[in-house]
């Protein structure tokens, strides 16, 4: 037999294993039936990154762009940190061990399905030559922290570099045995 189980008034936490359990009895309402083992229903993530981050202009000290499309409408979190450790959602939206806490980040920031959006970091005071990760996190706009985490290594230009990328150079076709196109 096949049950269809909806959520109604039921706000699931996507990106979760959650456990679905089936109990039968007869009509005769003795509560002696049988109640089945777990069975894990898995949830993926609310939202993910269909493209990116990406560099698109190169890290200076004062600011860095990024840009990236997310899979699903729903909002995005971004911030640079000195500290190359990974970062969860909480922390992210916490801005925790944000290099310049008050300037460098973009919070709850609406994103749409499909649909390019680019990030300025701007005011970060970084150091040239010094390494920084930029943080990224995206969901459905629900506050779960179901969504996902990406990270892009920073390295920081000089200010008065004498060439410099305009656009930083990313895969500009898919991989194939026969090789792949850089823009840049």
């Amino acid at each position: 037999q096949t049950m269809n189980i909806m959520s109604h008034g039921c706000a699931l936490v996507m990106k979760t294993t959650h456990k679905a359990f089936v109990y039968i009895e007869d009509g005769n309402g003795l509560g002696d039936g049988k109640l089945s083992g777990p069975v894990d229903v898995v949830l993926p993530a609310s939202n993910e990154f269909q493209d990116g981050p990406y560099e698109v202009t190169t890290p200076f000290p004062a600011s860095t762009s990024y840009a990236f499309t997310p899979k699903a409408n729903g909002k995005v979190w971004a911030m640079m940190t000195s500290d190359l450790s990974s970062r969860t959602p909480a922390e992210i939206k916490a801005l925790y061990l944000a290099v310049a806490p008050t300037f460098c980040f973009v919070t709850d920031l609406t994103v749409l399905s499909g649909v390019q959006s680019t990030v300025s970091l701007d005011g970060c005071s970084l150091t040239q030559g010094q390494t920084y990760i930029a943080h990224f996190y995206v969901e459905d706009g629900n506050g779960n922290d179901d969504g996902t985490v990406a990270e892009v290594l920073v390295r920081v230009a000089a200010n008065l570099a004498p060439n410099h990328f305009g656009d930083s150079p990313r895969l500009a076709t898919g991989v194939t045995g026969n090789g792949f196109s850089l823009s840049y």
